[in-house]
């Protein structure tokens, strides 16, 4: 232990709180968490040392983290990741896109894919059923693959992708090595999978590709989720979170969330350069059975779908509608 080395005798609070200081020049503040977890982990195995309730160490790690901006991975956007599916070619690049399917609708870590079963992907014919059994919080998760809505056709690539399937694959992983528009029997490694968001900023030439990481696609995921109107209940079920802080993270961020709370600080007034509906002739019918008629070419409805529009058609000989309004006695017309 490094406490023996120094000629220290025994864990204490001084002596932690020494050594994390000296820590703190080599490692950055999310570095020295980690550091606190592993050691409170060993000691409480090893030493019977319950350093949990050591408040300065933790003061002093709270205080180091204090305006510490996490440099996090690049995200994505819906627009790139479109323009990869459809422009790369499948030859070099199949596996890259189906890698890159089943993270963004699953929003999918690299180690939950690497333990997906061919037996775990069901296609349905609309869509595809992907069921997550060994997850980080050891819970099963589920998400589908449609077709709906999207221009690239997902499970017409996932069909393509199984199509070239060696035979006796039933012992193997869903995730195979991809060469030359050809899959062996060899499972895809962790790197493979991993790096994929990397080849995929290359190919689109992005600025600094090294940055988008293999955790890139959990971010992206959870940003298209809230950039489409998801909430922080959607966003957990999506990324199988258990905690609300993280999600909140990404509903907090979002540009489109910021882009509608600006709207509506100075709302301005809805467009009426819409094209006058010209409203020949309105009915009503007065109480001798009689059928009189208006007619008004000042008459506008903008803005209105799907509901119910009631008109109150004044019974007067007056042919301006603005003139009609004096007029006491009405009759209702609905038109739905």
């Amino acid at each position: 232990m490094i406490y023996i080395k120094n000629g220290v005798n025994g864990v204490t609070e001084d002596v932690l709180l020494a050594y994390m200081n000296q820590l703190s020049a080599r490692f950055s503040p999310n570095s020295l968490w980690a550091k606190w977890s592993m050691l409170k982990s060993c000691l409480e195995i090893k030493e019977s040392v319950q350093i949990r309730r050591f408040q300065k160490v933790i003061a002093f790690l709270k205080r180091k983290n204090e305006r510490y901006i996490l440099r996090k991975t690049k995200v994505l956007s819906k627009e790139q990741v479109e323009r990869f599916l459809l422009d790369a070619p499948d030859d070099l690049w199949l596996l890259a896109k189906i890698v890159t399917i089943f993270r963004t609708f699953g929003c999918c870590r690299c180690d939950e894919l690497l333990s997906l079963d061919i037996n775990d992907v069901e296609d349905m014919g609309k869509y595809v059923i992907v069921t997550l059994r060994q997850t980080k919080n050891l819970t099963t998760r589920r998400f589908t693959i449609t077709d709906d809505g999207c221009s690239f056709q997902p499970c017409t690539f996932y069909r393509k992708y199984v199509n070239l399937w060696p035979p006796r694959t039933e012992h193997l992983r869903f995730f195979l090595t991809y060469r030359y528009g050809k899959c062996i029997s060899l499972n895809a490694g962790h790197h493979t999978i991993g790096a994929v968001p990397k080849q995929i900023a290359k190919f689109l030439g992005l600025n600094e590709p090294e940055l988008y990481t293999t955790h890139c696609f959990r971010r992206t995921g959870a940003t298209m989720v809230v950039d489409a109107g998801g909430d922080v209940l959607s966003l957990k079920r999506a990324e199988g979170w258990k905690s609300s802080e993280i999600a909140m993270s990404y509903v907090d961020d979002s540009i489109n969330n910021k882009i509608e709370m600006s709207k509506k600080l100075f709302p301005g007034k809805e467009s009426t350069n819409a094209t006058p509906l010209s409203f020949a002739s309105a009915a009503s019918t007065s109480g001798d059975g009689s059928i009189s008629t208006i007619s008004s070419s000042k008459f506008c409805i903008t803005g209105n779908n799907n509901c119910t529009m009631v008109f109150n058609i004044y019974d007067s000989n007056k042919t301006e509608f603005s003139n009609a309004i004096q007029t006491p006695n009405y009759k209702t017309v609905t038109e739905q």
